[in-house]
């Protein structure tokens, strides 16, 4: 302030110097706008904690492990092994889905019949489903098959099942790496 009163006294144009510097201002935030909202994403990523190191996540059409959560960016590894630096708005911008704390992954298969199987033969199909799976450490013991409904070319056998995080191949490892 007390450099824009001495130069006013010197009789410089102030007005035209104050001027520029407000149009010096707007073009400086406008550049720097990126840059501050991935600061405040940044932040509220610590604060939210949607994520944290070792969890997978699936965003933006990537899906991979948290390597990294910096202030600006968070580095991800692909499925593919690849790393990923993704700015922290595409965290406040999209769904985070954070694979990591799905209770157990969930299987669904629809199996198709010829058309001439009868009423017993499907409900073997079906028993044989359920005895496959019961007693299976790696699968929740929620698991169900039945009828569900006629398809273009057979009858289908609806099965469901839930296999354990620990013990399900989608689990990302350090061996894959």
């Amino acid at each position: 302030m007390g450099i824009v009163i001495g130069l006013d006294n010197i009789g410089f144009d102030i007005t035209a110097m104050i001027a520029g510097l407000g149009i010096g201002g707007l073009a400086l935030a406008l550049a720097a706008q990126d840059s501050v909202k991935n600061i405040f994403a940044g932040v509220m990523i610590f604060l939210d904690k949607p994520f944290k190191i070792n969890d997978r996540i699936k965003v933006d059409g990537h899906d991979g492990t948290v390597e990294d959560v910096g202030l600006r960016s968070t580095r991800i590894r692909t499925l593919e092994g690849r790393i990923v630096t993704i700015p922290n708005c595409t965290f406040t911008d999209n769904s985070v889905i954070n694979v990591t704390s799905q209770p157990a992954l969930k299987v669904k298969i629809n199996l198709g019949l010829t058309y001439d199987t009868n009423e017993e033969q499907m409900q073997k199909a079906i028993d044989i489903l359920q005895d496959i799976v019961k007693g299976q450490d790696a699968i929740t013991n929620d698991y169900a098959a039945g009828f569900n409904g006629f398809g273009d070319f057979s009858p289908n056998i609806l099965f469901m099942y839930y296999v354990r995080p620990e013990s399900h191949w989608l689990r990302y490892t350090d061996s894959c790496q």
